[in-house]
């Protein structure tokens, strides 16, 4: 189905809202990470990790929804190697969280450089190729076929990337409303637990990675 007209591009801006909101929810590592963000530091810092997350999903969903077919095999065929280089990186970020104290993660977050967050989280959400395969579902659920107009597959790129972000700032906003009901033990409590999922999730995307070899 080829989307031509401006009602259709609009169609397609609203599907990639809904489906960048729906992809984003899921907690995973990087939403532990900007959890502890918010609740550790400026409260932007945590958005700008979702943020990174939202390019990601965006650049996924760009491959899905212009069939570039070539680059989406190539990165399915990586998922081993991609695993073992973000389950790496999720637990040194995962250790590296545990022992954090508050007072020094606020420190470091009023230091810390926003294209780095930006970028790192960004880079970590792209060791997961498997999202591809979900952008593709979620696309064929609503009924988008493979032969999308280039404004059509713009706007839904572009509605992913808003989608994911909306999610994101609800996420970190309610994180900081809620920041001045945590004392620094509690916060303490936040980072430990907060590395031991991280930690968990590196452990799991390494136990992949060897599964795979098998």
């Amino acid at each position: 189905m080829i989307f031509d007209s401006p009602g259709d591009a609009f169609l397609a801006l609203a599907t990639g809202l809904i489906v960048g909101f729906l992809v984003a929810i899921p907690v995973g590592p990087m939403g532990v990470l900007s959890l502890q963000r918010s609740l550790n530091g400026r409260p932007g810092l945590g958005f700008l990790t979702g943020v990174g997350v939202a390019f990601a999903d965006a650049v996924y969903a760009a491959v899905a929804a212009f069939g570039i077919t070539l680059v989406s095999d190539f990165l399915i065929l990586q998922q081993r190697w991609l695993s073992l280089a973000g389950g790496a990186i999720l637990l040194a970020f995962g250790i590296a969280t545990f022992r954090s104290c508050p007072k020094a993660a606020a420190r470091s977050a009023n230091h810390a450089d926003p294209w780095w967050v930006l970028f790192s989280s960004a880079g970590m959400t792209f060791t997961n190729p498997a999202t591809i395969l979900t952008f593709v579902v979620l696309f064929t659920t609503f009924h988008f076929g493979a032969e999308l107009s280039v404004a059509a597959a713009t706007a839904l790129v572009g509605g992913v990337f808003a989608g994911s972000c909306g999610w994101w700032m609800l996420l970190t906003h309610g994180a900081t409303r809620f920041r001045t009901c945590f004392s620094e033990s509690a916060l303490r409590k936040v980072n430990r637990a907060a590395g031991v999922l991280i930690i968990g999730f590196g452990l799991w995307a390494l136990a992949r990675a060897v599964e795979r070899a098998g």
